[in-house]
Parts: C-alpha cells; sequence; structure tokens
C-alpha cells in the first residue's frame, strides 16, 4: 500500500518551528471520593518537528490526562504548556479551540468520523474550517495516496476499521498541522491493520509533523523514534 505523505504535501510549503511541544513543571490532579489524587507531578518535556513519541503506562497513570492537556482540552493546575512557542495553557477556551483548528491534529480509538458525511467530504472539513486554500485534486491525491481512491463517496459505515483509521489519520494531517496527537490508534484494529496505520504516522511524522501517541501495545511503541513511560505522574524515557 502507498503510504507515502511527502508527496501529498510537495505542494504545500510549510515550515514548521523547531520546538513543537513544551511542558515546564506540569501538576495536575483530581478530586474524588478518596480526596484529591495527583495525577502529573512537576512534568517537564521537549518535543521537536518530525519526533514521532510513544507514551506507555499502565491504565490510570495519567497517559489521557496528559494527551489532553497537549491539546489545550484541559488545562494544567500549574505549569505551562507551549506549543509551536505559544502557551495555550493561559488561552481561553475559545481561544483554545480556534487553536487546535489550526495547529493541532487528533486521531482516536474509535475514529470518531462523522457517520452523515462521505468520506470525502470527512477530509473536506478541516479544512473548511479553517479555511484552507486547497486544490480540487487534493482530497483526491490523499485518498490514492492511502490505497483508498474508491472509497471517497462512500459513508463511514461501510468501511473496514482499518480504512476508518486510515481516513482518521488523513483527516488529522491534512491541514498539516504541528502536532498531531494520537490516543491508542492501533487499539481497535486487527495487526495488519495496525501496521498500516503506524506506517502512516511514521510517513507524518518524517514529513516534519510531531507525533505522540499513547498505546498500551508494545509493536505500536517500537514503531516510534523515541519511547516514553509514564507513572507515577512522571516521564522517564525508554530509548
Amino acid at each position: 500500500m502507498p503510504v507515502s505523505v511527502t508527496d501529498v504535501y510537495q505542494s504545500i510549503t510549510v515550515v514548521f518551528p523547531s520546538s513543537i511541544v513544551e511542558l515546564k513543571d506540569i501538576r495536575k490532579s483530581y478530586r474524588d471520593l478518596s480526596g484529591e489524587r495527583t495525577i502529573l507531578s512537576d512534568l517537564s518535556l521537549q518535543l521537536d518537528a518530525g519526533d514521532f513519541v510513544s507514551i506507555t503506562g499502565p491504565s490510570g497513570s495519567g497517559k489521557s490526562t496528559l494527551l489532553n492537556l497537549l491539546g489545550g482540552v484541559d488545562l494544567p493546575d500549574s505549569g505551562s504548556v507551549t506549543i509551536c512557542g505559544d502557551d495555550i495553557s493561559k488561552k481561553s477556551e475559545s481561544d483554545r479551540t480556534l487553536f487546535r483548528r489550526h495547529n493541532i491534529g487528533f486521531i482516536f480509538q474509535f475514529f470518531n468520523l462523522i457517520p452523515t458525511l462521505t468520506v470525502a467530504e470527512n477530509l473536506r472539513l478541516p479544512l473548511e474550517l479553517c479555511h484552507t486554500d486547497y486544490s480540487s485534486d487534493l482530497i483526491k491525491d490523499w485518498l490514492e495516496r492511502f490505497d483508498l481512491s474508491l472509497r471517497g463517496e462512500s459513508y463511514p459505515d461501510v468501511l473496514s476499521g482499518g480504512e476508518q483509521q486510515r481516513v482518521a489519520v488523513i483527516r488529522a494531517a491534512i491541514n498539516r498541522p504541528s502536532l498531531i496527537i494520537a490516543d491508542e490508534p492501533t487499539g481497535n484494529l486487527d495487526k495488519t491493520a495496525g501496521a498500516e496505520v503506524l506506517d502512516l504516522l511514521q510517513s507524518v511524522a518524517a514529513s516534519g509533523t510531531c507525533v505522540v501517541m499513547a498505546t498500551h501495545s508494545d509493536i505500536a511503541a517500537s514503531c516510534a523514534s523515541r519511547n516514553m513511560i509514564l507513572q507515577d505522574g512522571k516521564l522517564a524515557v525508554t530509548q
């Protein structure tokens, strides 16, 4: 299956800053019936353009919390979350929404395609929301590169799980975001489909986008260029 994203990007000139992610002294806690529970403690992290990072850790270790902070969906109790030189932890909710729309792509375990839109319409949506200038052939080119050329007018419910996730990867990457956040992107796929999605993520990272992937899969983690484990509120580099 052809998976080169670089060829699709040739008609679009984007210069990524060298530093994409900078977390400084992040603390995050939640209160439950047992009291206050610290999830992240004095966590710091720096990632650059083209990094493909896997984050592993036991359930409840804070992986989803960390991804939500990276995406500006949640805010830290203290510390700063800087994406492309912009401290999004100081932005309002509406400003964070606009920032995400232009700078961050998301890939989820359960695809989250809009069921009432065709594949092509799902891919046009992020472009139109950002008022991005694009040629009529751009979506066609993406679908051809990802071996989905016959699926443009199909609705998500007739696609296989692997096909849906490939569409989700395109949707996340089509605007050339600086950062893509992938939460268990292979968790709902068989081995073959999962390998295809990981190949695509490697190609996206090779084009200059920073990719952060949370996963329970050792196979998925081995495909990243950097591996980290989240435990006891802190990140440790394992590779």
